[in-house]
């Protein structure tokens, strides 16, 4: 197994080539720890924090931006968009208000990122 990525964790962008080699992944090209770690996980296990809208009950304000509060399962993505198209928000909030707790078991919550006065 070889595989090429670009890091996106720091901004040198790295050129990454990921390798098993004697039951370990091998990773080349980058300049930073953060960049080999960012590898093995994209690898094993890639996680992503997740950015949109939900609808509002708000004629004045009909969506509102959030994100997840930490990095999910790439694979949930389309789940968790799924989960959040058939939410309508209802109360007022302020930016960094939870939304909903622990969305699909990930461990992280919907929060606002913009408020509704």
């Amino acid at each position: 197994m070889s595989e090429e990525l670009i890091c996106i964790v720091c901004p040198n962008s790295c050129r990454l080539r990921v390798k098993m080699e004697a039951g370990e992944l091998q990773v080349k090209g980058a300049k930073c720890k953060r960049g080999i770690g960012f590898a093995k996980t994209e690898i094993k296990n890639p996680k992503r924090v997740l950015c949109t809208t939900v609808k509002t009950a708000f004629s004045d304000y009909p969506l509102l931006s959030v994100r997840t509060s930490g990095e999910i399962p790439k694979d949930l993505l389309q789940a968790t968009m799924k989960e959040l198209k058939s939410f309508v928000l209802t109360e007022k909030v302020k930016i960094g208000e939870v939304l909903i707790e622990n969305i699909l078991d990930t461990g992280c919550a919907i929060i606002a990122t913009d408020e509704i006065e």
